[in-house]
Order: structure tokens, then C-alpha cells, then sequence
């Protein structure tokens, strides 16, 4: 399941159509609803985002993956 902003829908379907059986709600769920899918979810690769601190509060295991914009931080 991928998620994401409506403004992000594009490239989430980019992502997406090159994952057999993904299925994206970009742009469709509030934030209580991502916490409610995140909660449910066996496991959450994110990127340094706010969702990123939300799946960690509701107990799924995240992994979160950080770009070397600042070396200094990685």
C-alpha cells in the first residue's frame, strides 16, 4: 500500500504501477486514517516525514530512509 499527498499522486502511481498487487491511496486518507492504517500495518518503509514519526507513535515497525542532503546528520 502506498500513500501519500494528492499533489503526489503521480509519482506515487509511477511507483506504484511497477509493483505487482500495490495498491496507492495518495491523496484519499486523513491523518487519523493513515494512523489507523499504520497501526494495522505488519511493517512501514518511509522516507523523513511526518508519517514516518506517526508510524513510529502507533507501534509499526518503521524503517525510515534518509538522504544524504546533509552528511553531516547521516
Amino acid at each position: 500500500v502506498f500513500t501519500g499527498t494528492a499533489g503526489e499522486r503521480p509519482l506515487v502511481e509511477g511507483v506504484r504501477a511497477a509493483v505487482p498487487g500495490a495498491v496507492s491511496l495518495a491523496g484519499e486518507l486523513t491523518l487519523a486514517e493513515t494512523a489507523a492504517l499504520l497501526a494495522a500495518a505488519p511493517a512501514f518503509v518511509t522516507n523523513n516525514t511526518g508519517p514516518m514519526h506517526l508510524g513510529a507513535a502507533v507501534g509499526c515497525p518503521t524503517a525510515a530512509l534518509y538522504a544524504l542532503t546533509n552528511p553531516q546528520h547521516t
